[in-house]
Order: C-alpha cells, then structure tokens, then sequence
C-alpha cells in the first residue's frame, strides 16, 4: 500500500470515507464578479501566449 494511505477495517466492512493526508484542500468560494474578474485576466494573457505564437509563426515562415 502507498505511504500515508490507511484503511479501516471494522466487522467486514472498509471505511472508505478516511480523507487522503496528502490531498488537496477544499478550494475558496468567490463570488461571482471576481470569478468573471478571474476569467477575464485569464483570456487576456491567453490571448497575449496567442499572439506571441502567431508571430513565432509568422517569422519561421519567412525563413
């Protein structure tokens, strides 16, 4: 069995409700407008990433 992992056993059933000691927390509940805040920061650097590669792109073809 992995380390940290542990299963109780107790008259021929296994507790599997043990929380892994290893896991991630619960995540934060935001409200709504900084989710959308989130969201929008997250668009636009993805859009930043996408115009970096079309440039990328752009310059190898020229090659």
């Amino acid at each position: 069995m992995p380390s940290g992992f542990r299963l109780m056993r107790s008259a021929n059933n296994f507790n599997l409700d043990i929380k892994n000691p290893s896991g991630k927390k619960d995540f934060e509940h935001q409200p709504p407008e900084k989710l959308v805040e989130d969201i929008i920061e997250k668009e636009q650097r993805i859009l930043e990433i996408m115009a970096e590669i079309k440039q990328v792109l752009a310059e190898g073809s020229k090659q």
